[in-house]
């Protein structure tokens, strides 16, 4: 009996060991793979083709923003008031609600360029964006010359103009105006309506600021022609007025272009404010010679394009420093 216990014993024991053996985890192996750099080259070329990629609603993207572009630039221009920021930025609201889904609503090359340079846009999609924004403003004068008879010419006789007041008011409204837009749409709060008029907001500001900055800089401008057109009249001995002479005064561009604009492709469309016959006849300019129709040039000047572009690559990357010093 003994005997039978041991040998029991010794047979649970055996079993309990080879239970444990069997039970014990297998040691982990650790396999390294060599990757070739013709493998990393294919990967790189991969990854370059996906980002480079157009996107399936190419067609989609391209009309909206030439039907969205098209509604801002008719409500600019046939809106020039000193409510027209407000009507614009509720324009801009009303077209984020409406086709931001299709292509973010960006109606303005300025908008667009800020998104590229802050990494939030395919640079592939910079020129259908761009494109498609053009051909929508220049729509806009077609239709409101048709339709209301006003005629809106496309003269870029003004183009290589540059005014520095005009430059700074431009670039620090579109700066504002992108530095808002930026951050409204970082929210991760805030629903979409939401978004829709944090970035009609954004143009309004933009506008404001704009305007407020470039209405000393006007009536400045004012001042100085006005002051040599009198320093010609005083220096004239027999008392009558030379006006071929104060016509070869220049009028300052600022007198002439109204209010900025923030915007390129708005700028297209829209016209200088006033004319040169226009400030000859507030200064008594008024003689036979002056008589001829004057030409109406497009807002969309080197200054603007410069200005605006700058402005908004300095407001979106603005908006990625502070995120990015936050987040730090």
């Amino acid at each position: 009996m003994a005997t039978t216990k041991a040998t029991s014993k010794s047979a649970s024991k055996t079993a309990r060991k080879t239970t444990a053996k069997k039970a014990a985890p297998a040691k982990a192996e650790t396999t390294v793979r060599t990757v070739s750099a013709k493998e990393v080259a294919s990967k790189e070329v991969t990854n370059k083709k996906k980002t480079s990629k157009l996107p399936g609603n190419i067609v989609n993207i391209v009309l909206a923003e030439l039907i969205g572009t098209f509604v801002l630039s008719a409500v600019a221009v046939m809106t020039a008031t000193d409510v027209t920021p407000l009507y614009i930025g509720l324009t801009l609201m009303a077209l984020v609600m409406t086709i931001g889904l299709v292509s973010g609503a960006h109606v303005n090359p300025a908008v667009t360029f800020g998104l590229w340079s802050a990494r939030k846009l395919k640079g592939i999609l910079v020129p259908f964006y761009m494109a498609s924004q053009f051909l929508g403003a220049m729509a806009a004068v077609v239709v409101i010359s048709l339709v209301s008879g006003k005629q809106l010419g496309l003269d870029f006789g003004h183009f290589l103009n540059f005014s520095m007041p005009v430059f700074w008011a431009e670039l620090v409204g579109t700066a504002l105006f992108l530095f808002v837009l930026t951050s409204v749409l970082a929210r991760t709060d805030l629903s979409a309506n939401g978004k829709a008029v944090g970035v009609g907001f954004s143009l309004f500001v933009g506008l404001i600021v704009a305007g407020s900055l470039f209405a000393p800089a006007v009536t400045k401008a004012d001042a100085d022609y006005l002051k040599s057109l009198q320093d010609i009249a005083g220096q004239s001995t027999s008392g009558s007025v030379d006006y071929a002479q104060l016509r070869d005064v220049t009028v300052p561009e600022a007198s002439l272009v109204g209010n900025p604009v923030l915007n390129p492709a708005v700028a297209l469309a829209a016209t200088e404010s006033k004319t040169a016959q226009d400030i000859y006849t507030n200064y008594g300019i008024n003689d036979a010679a002056t008589s001829d129709k004057p030409a109406t040039y497009s807002r969309l000047t080197l200054e603007v394009v410069l200005a605006t572009l700058i402005g908004a690559a300095l407001g979106a990357n603005l908006t990625r420093l502070i995120g990015y010093r936050f987040k730090n």
